[in-house]
This record gives structure tokens, sequence and C-alpha cells, in this order.
């Protein structure tokens, strides 16, 4: 195990592509670019409507994804969780700098809010023009952890050319699109056409594929698109035939690949 010092920015690389992640303040992926090109919004506290909100990056959303209604008294959840204010601890972190494993485990804090014992471990691995994040959800109590996990990757879009914005999700245009409107969608793999940026695509894998999955579509300003993958719809932690329900002993796993072809990559 590997204690990490609050505020330190770990860094990942391979070729042309660099990531940066922060264990202490919610695990999370901060930036992702490919030969100079910025691929997510950074992480980092911005003006949403008059307000300072931390927007950008992979937050990791655990043990749920979206917001619960009517949760039960021990159940004491915010929108997406905790895990994304939470410190993680860097488990396994090579040489080659291409890779780093973080834990979150279950605190007397999480049990008050979330009445399970549970360990999630985050695998962020870099190569030259991808970046992929992987969970894994054990569960080391006696009961079955009940659990719904998501990603939340900004994508960076500039502003000016939002509209020239492309994919390959039919129930989504950008012409038409709200800021702040949720599109909750099947599953499935995004690809996109970012103006300036290139071609750039967003592959689910495990659980974020299974029948109860779900693509969700969100932005609150004109400078990023979030195509999101999650385990279950909203409020699907309460509904046993949705959740995913992790048995003692047992574990569950998804995934996301990012791939990139930048102009200067074709």
């Amino acid at each position: 195990m590997s204690l990490i010092k609050p505020g330190t920015i770990l860094k990942l690389s391979s070729g042309r592509a660099t990531a940066m992640v922060d264990a202490t303040q919610g695990g999370l992926v901060t930036d992702f670019s490919v030969g100079g090109t910025r691929i997510l919004y950074p992480d980092g506290q911005i003006d949403v409507s008059g307000r300072k909100k931390r927007r950008g990056g992979i937050p990791v959303l655990f043990p749920q994804a979206g917001a619960l209604s009517a949760p039960p008294p021990n159940f004491n959840l915010a929108q997406h969780g905790f895990a994304r204010d939470m410190a993680w601890e860097a488990v396994e972190s090579p040489a080659d700098g291409r890779r780093v494993a973080l834990r979150l485990r279950a605190t007397a804090e999480t049990k008050s809010k979330f009445p399970f014992e549970f360990e999630v471990r985050a695998g962020i691995e870099i190569d030259p023009e991808s970046l992929t994040v992987s969970l894994r959800v054990s569960n080391p109590g006696g009961v079955p952890l009940w659990t719904a996990p998501g990603l939340h990757p900004y994508f960076a879009i500039s502003a000016d050319s939002r509209l020239k914005l492309t994919t390959n999700v039919l129930a989504f245009d950008i012409g038409t699109y709200r800021l702040d409107e949720s599109l909750i969608l099947m599953p499935q793999r995004v690809d996109m056409e970012i103006p300036g940026t290139g071609r750039v695509s967003m592959i689910p894998g495990g659980e974020f594929l299974r029948p109860a999955s779900r693509l969700v579509v969100w932005s609150d300003r004109p400078d990023y698109m979030c195509f999101e993958p999650w385990s279950a719809g909203v409020g699907s932690l309460l509904r046993p035939d949705e959740r995913l329900e992790v048995p003692p002993g047992g574990e569950i796993f998804c995934s996301m690949r990012i791939e990139v072809a930048t102009k200067s990559t074709r």
C-alpha cells in the first residue's frame, strides 16, 4: 500500500498520451490528453449558474449512480454516492508509469450512510491512444452488498464549435439537446467526432453492458458533454430486480475504455 499526501497528483503516460489521477480527492482521473489534445474537461471548481461546483475528469459513482428518492433511514446517500468525495489508497503503481490501482474500503463514516462492508478497486491504465478505467467491487461482509456503480466522464468540447459534434447515439442530437437535460438510454458504445479533436470512443464493459445498465447523456455547460456508463438506472439501488447484489466473498466488475484518434494520429 502506498500512502499519498493530500493534494498529490499521480501522472500516467504512454507514448503521446498522459493522464492525471487524484487519489486523495475522489480517486478520479482528473485529466487525459493525447498529443497535447485534451480529451477530458479537466477536474476543478467552476461556476455553474452562479454557484461553484466540482466538474470534470472521470468521477467514480459509488455505491450508486444517480439520486435516491425516499431512501430508508439508514441510507443517507447524496447523488452519485460518496466515493468521488473520499480519499483512496494507491495499492499498485508500477514503475512503468502506465497504470495505477486505487482502493476504497468501508469505514465508520461510510457505514453511517450505507450499511454495508465493501472494497472497491479502481484500475486506471493508459496506452498511447486509449485510457481504461475499471471498477472491481468486492464484498468482505456477511450479507449481500447492494450496489449500482457508474462512471462520469466529461468529454471536452469547444463551446464555439459545439453544434458540430456528431455521435452514433440515435437518441441524441446536439442541436436540440437542452443543457442540464438527462437522457437515460440503453447501454452502448459511443463514437463521437469532436470538432478540433477527432474521433473519440467510449466503450463500456462488464456490468456496464448488462440488461439493467444504462447510458446517461448529460451536460450543464457548453464546453463539455458527458456520456456516462451506469450499471443500473436512477434509483436502482433500492430496487432488487435492477441493482447488483454482491454475495459475501463475491465481486462484480465493470469497465470503460476511451479510445482516441486525434487529427494528428490519423
